[in-house]
């Protein structure tokens, strides 16, 4: 299981911030804007040099919160946005990331170390030379897959080598019986060891047969970002883009 620093929160926190910037942003604009106004209107203290410069450069700083305040907002959307795209592509490229946007390659990667940078996608990082995003909560899971496939296929062996076991101590029983009587004994034994040599062909045939129990996989949603992941139906798994849990 991936570490409790997930990317849900930092979503979540980065919504609140670009929105309580950017309202921050428009009260103090509109507030140092109409005071530079008003100091070009009127003959007392407001119309003083300084404090046009001053109040100018207030309603500046109040438009670069609302820059700024967009900017994460904007982001965040551009993440929902690349999720959806790259929970249909198992490869996860770049390439066909920017082709089903529009967007040029060298913008979406830098975009994607941002969204690194902040958390979004969960221990993620760019892999260079395969062009494309690595997200490392889609390897462990299907490490889980694999460990569940290989415990089912040796509990299927061992039931197989059970049966044959019993069916051979049956067939040792029914001849040390056959031999309490030596009239009948020869006749019994032809018959028991014929039925022993088709039980042991059996058993072989068998123990070079292994039953393949094939998990069922389920496509779930995720609520936190709303991609799309293959889980295993009956367990708990990760998102692979924002470290939710996800139930099949």
């Amino acid at each position: 299981m991936a570490e409790i620093n997930k990317s849900k929160p930092a979503i979540v926190i980065g919504t609140i911030i670009g929105k309580v910037v950017t309202v921050v942003g428009w009260i103090w604009s509109v507030f140092w804007g109409l005071m530079a106004i008003m100091s070009f209107s009127t003959d007392d203290l407001l119309n003083d040099t300084t404090f046009r410069v001053t109040s100018f450069i207030l309603f500046l700083s109040g438009v670069l919160l609302i820059v700024l305040g967009k900017q994460n907002t904007n982001l965040i959307k551009l993440y929902r946005k690349y999720v959806a795209q790259l929970s249909i592509d198992e490869n996860h490229s770049i390439s066909n990331l920017a082709a089903s946007t529009g967007q040029p390659v060298d913008f979406v990667r830098k975009k994607l170390n941002k969204m690194i940078e902040k958390k979004y996608f969960v221990n993620a990082y760019i892999d260079e030379a395969n062009g494309c995003i690595v997200l490392s909560n889609q390897g462990d899971s299907n490490q889980s897959n694999q460990t569940v496939h290989t415990e089912r296929t040796e509990h299927s062996v061992k039931t197989v080598k059970t049966n044959n076991m019993n069916k051979t101590v049956k067939i040792s029983q029914t001849i040390t019986g056959d031999l309490a009587e030596f009239d009948s004994a020869f006749a019994e034994f032809e018959s028991a060891f014929a039925d022993f040599d088709s039980a042991f062909a059996e058993l072989d045939d068998d123990s070079h047969k292994t039953e393949t129990v094939k998990p069922e996989i389920k496509a779930v949603k995720c609520k936190g970002c709303g991609a799309t992941n293959k889980v295993l139906t009956g367990s708990v798994a990760e998102c692979e883009f924002c470290g939710s849990y996800l139930q099949a």
